[in-house]
């Protein structure tokens, strides 16, 4: 049985940065850092902070650049790259620019939370901040996004995704149909299942061509099959599973809705 969590039209920018523009480093020892992105450690209390490219950044931020008014969507997914636990915590600058979901998440290493909101405002940017804590850093980040109108139609919409199923007795994860629709040329759509604890346990990528996406489970368009990516994990009976599925097209423009099963 699946369920509608969330519905995300707009685009989004991979940010995989610890810090950046407006964003201040602060590490133990009291020395403040102001750089693009932190890649490494060195120092058993995180002293020493070294630049790198984005892929090897310690935290990810990948911020939707646009939200719609009175629809719940995705703001931000933050992902922890360190091998430490960070707490969280993802404020509006502006409470009554809306309300916000999952922003105060503890996570563990390599694990990744999506930061949703409902904004209560239209044609009006949104700034918001992050803030990062382990026992050896803290870090703040300053990000914003736009706010448009409730009936704005995105470049990518997904129409439908039917019958995601955990199947603990087959040991994966099945959606039967998907269909996609886009105003410009396809590029790829992503699926992602996380657990209860919101740890990744299942991707799939597939890529996508013209303005139309289907998988009608039959034929030549079968139902999508989701196997656990470590090969050693088994779906457990009890646990709810949530999937996201993203559509994105050649612009990076996307469409992102979210279902759930429990095992």
């Amino acid at each position: 049985m699946d369920k509608r969590r969330s519905h995300t039209p707009g685009r989004l920018t991979r940010r995989r940065l610890l810090v950046g523009m407006g964003v201040t480093a602060t590490v133990v020892g009291g020395a403040s850092i102001t750089t693009e992105a932190f890649s490494s450690v060195t120092g058993s209390r995180l002293t020493n902070l070294n630049v790198a490219d984005d892929p090897d950044a310690l935290i990810s931020l990948l911020v939707n650049d646009t939200v719609r008014k009175n629809n719940r969507g995705l703001l931000v997914e933050i992902e922890n790259n360190t091998t430490g636990t960070v707490d969280f915590s993802v404020t509006l600058d502006d409470p009554s620019h809306g309300t916000l979901y999952n922003n105060n998440p503890t996570l563990g290493a390599g694990s990744s939370q999506r930061v949703e909101i409902t904004a209560e405002v239209k044609d009006v940017q949104v700034p918001f901040t992050i803030v990062g804590t382990s026992p050896d850093f803290q870090f703040e980040a300053a990000r914003e996004t736009t706010a448009v109108s409730g009936n704005t139609s995105g470049a990518v919409t997904i129409d439908k995704v039917k019958k995601f199923s955990a199947n603990d007795w087959d040991e994966n994860w099945t959606i039967r149909t998907v269909k996609v629709s886009s105003q410009n040329e396809l590029d790829r759509v992503e699926y992602e299942v996380t657990d209860s604890n919101g740890e990744t346990r299942a991707t799939r990528t597939d890529t996508a061509s013209g303005t139309r996406y289907v998988r009608k489970g039959q034929g030549n368009a079968p139902a999508i099959t989701l196997e656990p990516d470590d090969g050693g994990y088994d779906v457990q009976g009890g646990t709810t599973y949530e999937l996201t599925v993203t559509a994105f097209d050649v612009q990076n423009n996307f469409d992102s809705v979210t279902r759930t099963d429990t095992g």
